[in-house]
Order: C-alpha cells, then sequence, then structure tokens
C-alpha cells in the first residue's frame, strides 16, 4: 500500500457509517450533503465501508462481521478526506437531534449547510437543548410509572378507609414496602435530573419541573407513612386495644390530609409544567417565523 491510511481516518469513516444506519433509511441522505458518500453493509460474514463520491469510492475497507481489524482494499488520499470532520461533526449532530428535531431544527441545518457550501466551515447550532430533552425523556418514564403505582396503592387503602375496615387490618401492610422502593427510585432518578446540564434559557422550565419531580416523591412518602399507619407499625403491630386503634385512626387521617394536599400540590404544578412547555412551543414558532422572513 503506497499510502498509509491512518486509523483516525478509518474510525471517522466507521462512526459516520454507523450513526447513517442508525437513521431511517429515507433520512440517510442527509448524512451526504456536505458532499462525502460513505456506505456500510454486511453480507455473508463481512462488513464492508467505502467512502467517497457518490459513484466512485476513494477508500474501501473490509473486516469481519464479528470484529478485528479492518483491511484497506482500495485507498486514494484527495481533497475528499477535507470532507470527513465536517461530516463526522453532522452526523454526531444528527444523531443526538433523531426524532426530536422539529421545524427550528431543520432551519439550523438548512443553513449551516449553505454556509458550509460558501466558505467551507460548518456552524451548526447547539445541541444543548435537545440534549437536555433527551436526558429529562430517559427519566419521564420511571415518574410516570412509579406515580402509578403509588396512586393504586394509596386508592386501594383509601377504599379500605371510606368502608370502615380500618380496625380489621391492624398489622396487615398492603403496601408500604412497594411504595418505599418506589420512592427510592424516585429519589436516586431526582439526583440524576439535578445534574442534568441545563441552558440557560430553560432555567424556570428546569425549575419548574424539579419541583415537580419533588412533589411526586414527597407523595410517595406520604402514602408510605398512611400505609406504616395502617399497619400499625408506629404504634407496635401487637397493640391492639381501643386506645391504640382510634390513636391510629386519627393519626392515619390527618395524613391522609397531608396526601390530600400534597396530590393539590402536584395538579397545580403539573400544570405550570404544562404551561412553561406550551410558551416554549410558542417561542420557538416566533423565532422561526422571524429567521424565515429575514430569509426572504
Amino acid at each position: 500500500m503506497p499510502v498509509q491510511v491512518t486509523q483516525e481516518l478509518i474510525d471517522d469513516l466507521v462512526r459516520i457509517g454507523t450513526l447513517k444506519n442508525s437513521y431511517p433509511v429515507n433520512e440517510r441522505g442527509l448524512f451526504n450533503v456536505l458532499g462525502l458518500f460513505v456506505q456500510t453493509k454486511s453480507k455473508k460474514g463481512i462488513t464492508s465501508l467505502k467512502a467517497g463520491g457518490m459513484f466512485i469510492a476513494k477508500i474501501s475497507l473490509h473486516r469481519e462481521e464479528c470484529g478485528g481489524e479492518w483491511e484497506v482494499k482500495k485507498y486514494k488520499p484527495g481533497k475528499w478526506e477535507t470532507l470527513v470532520k465536517p461530516t463526522l461533526e453532522l452526523a454526531e449532530w444528527l444523531h443526538k437531534w433523531e426524532g426530536m428535531g422539529g421545524p427550528l431544527a431543520e432551519l439550523d441545518l438548512r443553513e449551516a449547510i449553505e454556509g458550509f457550501k460558501k466558505t467551507g466551515v460548518l456552524n451548526l447550532s447547539s445541541t444543548d437543548e435537545v440534549e437536555y430533552f433527551g436526558a429529562l425523556a430517559q427519566l419521564m418514564p420511571v415518574l410516570t410509572d412509579k406515580l402509578n403505582l403509588i396512586r393504586e396503592r394509596m386508592n386501594l387503602l383509601l377504599q379500605l378507609v371510606q368502608s370502615g375496615q380500618i380496625t380489621l387490618f391492624t398489622g396487615l401492610d398492603i403496601g408500604s414496602e412497594d411504595i418505599t422502593h418506589e420512592c427510592e427510585v424516585l429519589e436516586e432518578c431526582l439526583r440524576k435530573a439535578e445534574k442534568v446540564n441545563v441552558p440557560e434559557h430553560l432555567r424556570l422550565h428546569n425549575e419548574t419541573f424539579l419541583a415537580f419531580w419533588r412533589i411526586v416523591a414527597h407523595l410517595g412518602w406520604v402514602a408510605r407513612d398512611c400505609h406504616m399507619i395502617h399497619a400499625g407499625k408506629p404504634l407496635g403491630i401487637e397493640d391492639t386495644t381501643l386506645g391504640a386503634v382510634v390513636s391510629r385512626e386519627s393519626t392515619l387521617q390527618a395524613k391522609i390530609d397531608e396526601y390530600v394536599e400534597t396530590a393539590k400540590e402536584y395538579s397545580r404544578l403539573h400544570k405550570e409544567h404544562m404551561k412553561i412547555l406550551e410558551q416554549l412551543g410558542i417561542d420557538e414558532e416566533i423565532t422561526l417565523k422571524m429567521r424565515l422572513a429575514a430569509r426572504n
């Protein structure tokens, strides 16, 4: 081989090909817009990578599908290599925005490509916002799942209390251990949410989101306390005297009242959170209209 292919070049091309293949087939053309075409495919246990122009490859690599070193079958150095780093940067940008981009992100991409064709410099917009929402999106299913379980357990307890069967369940725990586990998971996820990097223009959203998350965790702990009181644990399971039962019932009702008030605060914060999200959408739409008007 007359000219040595650097490992950095191989790694960059492999990364571009990997990210491109992770995209829907009908959208992979976005990875070619700067003029570099990277194609990877696997057949009969062999993975191949070709890169260069649309029709003529400037480099061709092969390796066993299970891994191992890349074998260079063809390599013609040239100006096409100057497109590798910008294309890699574009590929990483597209990967972060996948499934989360909107009209504003599409305009950012269009203007970045136009600028690159004029100046040779790729100026992509920051991905801080999408990384922020992406991190929260990974946590939200946990919040929803744990909140639903806490509500189910609490509703069961409220049904028992409302039916007047509280005295029949002294010593029977119908959910405190489950709720304790869910609350611990919520607390762990809250700590992760508090460490997420927050773009400056999303500070208010983040403060409201964290307050919303904290109130859900508090709701869970209150529900756990209700179940423990119902089971007679704070007073001693063996204490079944009338005075103990009456005291337990009074304590439980006070804790149920706290749960109801906490649930109201949860509803308030949820509405506030949704309003902020709605306003962010409105602000983005206004920004998009202004930028489109400036292009005309």
